[in-house]
Parts: C-alpha cells; structure tokens; sequence
C-alpha cells in the first residue's frame, strides 16, 4: 500500500492558485489546470487505505473550491483587470475634478471615460463603471441619448445588488428625460426609482417634480409630503425648486398649500406629544411621591423629573413659534421627555428596588443576629434549668435520704416508745397488783423492808405517769 505524497498535493494547489492570478488567458488557464490534476494522480493510488482515502477526499474539496473560484474566473475572464481599469478611471475623474485649467479637465476626463469603457469591455455587467460613463457623457459632453443607454445599463445591472445605486441611476435617466421635455418618461423613471429605494426622500421629490410636470397633482402632493416627512430638509426645497415654485400658478398654490398642511399635522402633533410629555411627567412624579412616602430613595426619579420638565419648557416655547422647523424640533423635545420619563420610572423603580433589597438584607441579618442571640440565651437558660434541675434532683435526693432516716428515727423511737409502753404495761399490772394487795392490808402492818426497793418504784411510777401524759 502506498502513501499519499503530499509534496504533490502542495504543488498542485500552489500551481492552481497561482493560475488564478497569472494566466494570461483562458488557453494558458486551461493548461495550467491540466498540469495540476496530473500532478494529483499519485493521490489516488492510496484508495486502499480508508485514513488515506479520507484524506484524499478532504484535499479533493479543497481543490473544487479552487476549481470553483477558476470556473468563476472563467465566467468573467477579465474581471481583475476590469477592477483594475476602474480603479484608474476613478482616479483620472478625481484629477479632473480638482483640475485647475479647463483644459486639463477635459484631458482627465477622456482618460478616464477611455478607462471606464475598457472596464466595461472587460466586464460588462460593472454599473459602477456604467455610471460613471453616463455622468460623464451628459455633465461633461451634453451627450444625452449614449448617457440614457448608459444609465439604462447601469440600472439593469445594479438591482440585483444594490437597489440603491439602480434608483440613482433611475433618477439621472428621469432628470435626463426631463430635460429633454420627455415628460412621462421622465415620470416612469423616478416611480422606478421610488419604487426601489421607498425610503429615500430624494426619489420621493424627483417623483414629485415629475408628477407637477405630467399634471399629476394628487400625486406630487402625496409625494411631497412623503419626501418631507422622510427628510425636513426638503421643505427649503420645496420653496426654491424652479420646477415647482417657478412653473404654474396652480402647481406653486398646491406646494404652498401642501406645506402648510404639513405645517398643520406638526402643529397638532406637537400639541400632542407636549400633552403625552405632561402625562409622562406627572406618572413620574405620583410615583416619586409614592416611593417618598414609603421613605425609600427616589433621587434618580427626581433628577428625571427636573430634566423632562427643563426640555418641555423648551418644546412649549418652540411650539409657540408655529413654525415647521421648532414644531418639529418641539415634537422631538416632547418625545424626548417621554423617553426621560420612562428612563426615569425605570431607573425609580430600580432605585426602589435596591433599596428594598438592601433593608430586606438588613433586616435579614438583625433577625439573624437576633436569632443568634436568642439561641445563646436560650442555651444558657437550658444549662441553668439543667443545673437547678440537676441541683433539685440532688436536694429531693438528700430530702429522700433524710426522710427515710426521719422514718428510721421515728420507727426506732415508736419501737422503743412500745417497748417502754410494755413494760411500763408489766409495771403497771405489777402495781396494780401490789397496790391491790396493799390495799386490802392494814396500812400498820405495811414495813417498808428495802428502802432502796422504795426509791426504785417511786422513780418507776413517775416515769411512767410523764409518758403516759406525754402521749
């Protein structure tokens, strides 16, 4: 199995970049692309290998882009050096245009109406240089018939490009008919240019210029106004455009007419956008008050609230100039304010916001501390509880033993307290028995042997006369 040799690749690819810039023609162009796809024949006897086949198949694309940008070359043979000769021709029309001599002026320019038409004969379809060629035939030469067919080519060949460059030349064909009194054609190129650029005030007033001139006068006032509500700029225009203001009286009465309407939907649009700027400011400031009340920051409303009123003072005093300019330079002091509002109501609320968030924070960590706190006292009241729960365990412990050694006590005590009962029982029944026998004798025949057994029941009968009473 073989290797791709990529040496070859490389060379290949540099062969046919370098055919791209250097063939001469489309003979030698071809050659150079023969040569290239011979010098790729070694890469396709590595097909075996699957790695070496996707390589393959990765150079192979790149080489198709090259192809592509070669069958694009092929299309427009000469489009370098057309690029090339238009360039020149820009740079010749530069000098003429600065040119300090009318003669020098006139040189340039047919050096660059030559270079122009060589870029045109290389590449045909270049408006660019189409444009230039008709500039130069009608303000230069006043050749009008070869400027139409060159503005007529330029616009065919600019749509599909640059809409806005087939509308200018659309218009120089309009300006161009008109000054031949070819009216309606006229008419029809600035509605194509109108049509292409519908955004562009200067297609808006050709249309206009046209439609007075075809005694279209619906139209050229519709136009009129579209091309000064799109541009202000045009009003002036209007006033000091000869075709307009210098022709008919019923044309120059309906342009005065026509401006004076526009002047009137200003008027009411800037009493209306004061209006919706009052409305604005005073939203502001209920919620400025709102937010004041809650004892939250409201600066930024404020500083809102004194710019907005600052501009519609100024857009009041422009509207009461009544004139088209400050009504809308009024209209958009008035807009202005809105915006101001709603950044202000914006950036009121955010201020709010934060400042919520930042005593919500606050708050937050004093409950926490709080928290904190509570829970160390409460620990520390749970040791003490604990303590003087263990402290009264101890004591109704100590209570408990001196209880049981009370009862103890008590118990030996009442054992003895019996004891002492029985016998003072035995010595009662013993005295009771003697006292009898004593009674039933003479008390004379009573001898008293012992005086020691005497003393000795005398202490006995006491003794127990006091606990019998003590009972």
């Amino acid at each position: 199995m073989k290797v791709i040799n990529w040496k070859a690749v490389q060379i290949a690819e540099q062969d046919l970049m370098q055919a791209l810039g250097d063939a001469s023609d489309e003979q030698d162009l071809l050659k150079r692309i023969v040569i290239c796809l011979f010098k790729q024949r070694d890469l396709w006897e590595s097909r075996g290998d699957s790695f070496g086949l996707t390589q393959i198949v990765w150079h192979q694309e790149q080489t198709n882009k090259l192809l592509t940008d070669v069958l694009s070359v092929l299309k427009a043979p000469r489009k370098t050096e057309a690029d090339e000769m238009r360039e020149r021709g820009d740079e010749a029309y530069r000098n003429a245009i600065n040119a300090r001599r009318p003669e020098d002026r006139q040189q340039w320019m047919n050096v660059a109406l030559q270079a122009y038409a060589d870029c045109v004969d290389k590449n045909p379809s270049d408006f660019s240089a189409l444009y230039s060629i008709g500039t130069i035939l009608f303000y230069e030469r006043g050749i009008s018939e070869e400027a139409i067919t060159a503005f007529r080519m330029a616009a065919t060949f600019a749509e599909p490009y640059s809409s806005y460059h087939a509308a200018l030349a659309w218009l120089q064909l309009g300006y161009i008919r008109r000054c031949r009194k070819e009216m309606e054609q006229a008419y029809e190129a600035t509605e194509e240019a109108m049509r292409l650029q519908p955004d562009w005030a200067e297609t808006h007033f050709q249309h206009a210029i046209s439609c007075a001139l075809t005694d279209r006068l619906d139209e050229m006032k519709e136009s009129l106004k579209r091309a000064v509500r799109l541009d202000r700029n045009y009003w002036f225009r209007a006033c000091t455009e000869p075709d307009l203001m210098a022709g008919r009286a019923m044309v120059r009465e309906l342009v005065r007419a026509t401006l004076e309407e526009l002047r009137q939907e200003a008027s009411q649009e800037a009493a209306d956008a004061i209006a919706s700027a009052q409305a604005h400011i005073a939203e502001l400031s209920r919620l400025i008050q709102g937010v004041v009340e809650l004892n939250l920051p409201a600066s930024s409303g404020i500083w809102h609230k004194e710019q907005a009123e600052k501009l519609l003072n100024e857009a009041r005093q422009l509207k009461a100039q009544e004139t088209y300019f400050e009504l809308l330079d009024a209209i958009a002091k008035a807009k202005e304010v809105q915006q101001i509002c709603e950044q202000g109501i914006t950036s009121l609320s955010e201020e709010a916001h934060n400042a919520v968030n930042n005593k919500e924070r606050e708050l937050e960590a004093e409950l926490l501390a709080r928290k904190q706190e509570y829970e160390t006292e409460l620990k520390a009241l749970g040791d003490r509880i604990s303590q003087a729960l263990k402290q009264a365990e101890e004591s109704e412990r100590e209570l408990s033993n001196q209880r049981y050694a009370l009862r103890s006590e008590k118990q030996k005590l009442l054992d003895e307290a019996k004891e002492e009962e029985k016998k003072m029982a035995r010595i009662r029944q013993w005295y009771d028995r003697g006292s009898e026998s004593w009674h039933n004798k003479p008390i004379r025949k009573i001898r008293i042997r012992n005086s020691r057994m005497c003393g000795c029941f005398l202490q006995c009968y006491s003794r127990s006369f006091n606990w019998s009473c003590n009972l």
